[in-house]
């Protein structure tokens, strides 16, 4: 006799047997399934839901890297091409070992290493990330984050030398 056909022939004895045991038993059964399954379904879409309703209300500024500006080009295309997405704009990442700042209240302040983002013009009118104190976004200039300002005491307009590398020459950018 096979494991199947034993538990039939014991479900069939404790039905004989106990009839009203044994249907407690299979409505107990059915409802302990009826409740996992509600409680899966339920967090599954509150999941579902809160996700959706907190990424929809946040906008995401995702960077992917890429090699050079015409793949930065195709990968934002791309995206923008996918449902839901506003905008996408290539954009481009560079380090450097440093800047320094002439202030004119306390001579020359260096800051560390740090990476350079470079973004077109319309960036900042399609994707609202940034939030000027001072100053805007303009070509040929560069922005500072406040902590960066802060640090070099550098004001709109002011030149600011960056060093691409240590052995390299710096370059002269305008804040």
């Amino acid at each position: 006799m096979t494991s199947a056909a034993a538990l039939l022939r014991l479900a069939a004895v404790g039905l004989v047997r106990a009839p009203a045991r044994t249907f407690v038993r299979v409505v107990t059964l059915a409802v302990a399934v009826a409740l996992l399954a509600a409680m899966l379904l339920f967090i599954g879409h509150s999941l579902r839901t809160m996700t959706g309703g907190a990424v929809r209300s946040v906008p995401l500024d995702w960077q992917g890297p890429v090699g050079s500006y015409p793949a930065a080009v195709r990968v934002s295309r791309g995206v923008a091409a996918q449902h839901g997405v506003l905008a996408a704009e290539p954009v481009a990442t560079a380090g450097f070992s440093g800047l320094e700042h002439a202030a004119p209240s306390v001579g020359t302040i260096r800051s560390g290493a740090g990476s350079i983002l470079a973004v077109q013009p319309s960036y900042a009118q399609r994707i609202h990330t940034f939030r000027f104190l001072r100053g805007g976004l303009k070509p040929g200039q560069v922005v500072l984050d406040q902590q960066l300002a802060a640090t070099l005491q550098a004001q709109p307009g002011d030149t600011i030398p960056m060093m691409p590398t240590r052995v390299a020459k710096p370059v002269t950018l305008c804040a």
